[in-house]
């Protein structure tokens, strides 16, 4: 049925010519430019700490809702005036001279949140010594591309205002060529993990029906 309705697109002459800011590929998933290679080895060769939770996703699963929820749960800061950004950092996310995800888990003074959009291979070193947590949020795909089409139109960074059609995106999908992977890879990876007790599923419409 997929076969079929791939063959409904064609690549465009604008896809043609779309890159990512600055992408590049690493273990099997399309990065941008924000997410640079030497901070995605400097992740795999990190242990993370017993206490530190890590809220991992596919992009446009329910990341922020999850971040927020969970904030919230461990801390009971219902006043804060930080946004969630700076409250919980996100891993991979690295600007010279603006942010480094990576330092500020290192260098905060207790552990907490992480955010992240990366695979259990990345983790491989913390997962084989550590009880780190994770919380992976799962979403219905269709509401995935959708949002995440609207978030490569608005965003600047890394995913350069994306000015195609709906179609010529969906044809980025299935050519895996968005931004942090495949959305079937990157889910099947950690479904595999789903009996560790390290590792939490979470529904994102499940969320939605009883927060």
């Amino acid at each position: 049925m997929y076969q079929r309705i791939f063959t409904l697109f064609k690549m465009s002459e604008y896809n043609k010519t779309y890159r990512l800011n600055g992408e590049h590929f690493y273990r099997d998933m399309h990065m941008p430019d924000f997410t640079p290679l030497h901070t995605l080895q400097e992740i795999e060769n990190y242990e993370f700490d017993d206490k530190e939770i890590i809220v991992t996703t596919y992009p446009k699963c329910g990341t922020s809702l999850m971040q927020a929820l969970a904030y919230l749960v461990l801390t009971e800061d219902f006043d804060h005036e930080k946004p969630l950004q700076q409250l919980v950092p996100f891993l991979e996310l690295y600007v010279e001279g603006v942010v480094s995800g990576m330092d500020t888990v290192k260098n905060r003074p207790n552990p907490g949140l992480i955010k992240t959009h990366l695979t259990p291979d990345y983790f491989e070193k913390t997962l084989a010594k550590k009880k780190t947590k994770f919380i992976i949020i799962i979403r219905n795909l269709k509401d995935v591309l959708v949002s995440y089409y609207h978030m490569y139109r608005m965003c600047k960074a890394g995913f350069c205002c994306y000015q195609g059609t709906w179609n010529d995106f969906f044809e980025l999908f299935k050519e895996d060529r968005l931004g942090f992977g495949n959305y079937f890879r990157v889910n099947l990876a950690w479904w595999k993990m789903r009996d560790d007790p390290r590792v939490l599923f979470v529904k994102y419409e499940d969320i939605l029906k009883k927060p």
